[in-house]
């Protein structure tokens, strides 16, 4: 499980560094893909294949569209490569899709954890306290 959110600046190389106790549970053949409302997913291949694998043996969608929807989410799949100073470096593809310049929010999601850029992730996620009670009140806790 993945939870809580975690900031973080790129170099001038585009090079990050994964927050450390979200590094350790990611485990190693790290991936990064595009996601939902302009951020982006990071998760292990094991992790991928689980979000996947549903969808490839979905019989409610035909072979084409299977192949289709396939297609644009893997394309947008990047394997990641430690460097020996343990920093990754964003994807150009991912960093122009997330409109990201300098500063990160790595969000966990339980079975994922979102890639947002920072200036983009706090003018459209409040955590006021007010917010956050109503986060609390629709999970009924």
């Amino acid at each position: 499980m993945y939870s809580g959110d975690y900031r973080i600046s790129l170099d001038d190389r585009g090079r990050m560094r994964i927050p450390s106790k979200l590094r350790e549970k990611l485990g190693k053949d790290l991936v990064m893909s595009a996601g939902t409302d302009g951020c982006a997913f990071l998760m292990n291949e094991s992790d991928l294949e689980t979000l996947i694998g549903p969808v490839t043996r979905s019989v409610k969608l035909s072979e084409h569209d299977k192949m289709n929807m396939l297609r644009k989410f893997y394309a947008s799949v990047y394997t990641l490569t430690e460097d020996n100073q343990g920093r990754f470096v964003l994807p150009a593809k991912l960093k122009s899709y997330m409109k990201a310049s300098k500063g990160l929010v790595f969000v966990g999601t339980l079975d994922r954890i979102e890639v947002w850029a920072e200036e983009i992730y706090d003018e459209r996620f409040d955590t006021s306290v007010e917010d956050i009670n109503s986060v609390v009140d629709m999970l009924g806790i």
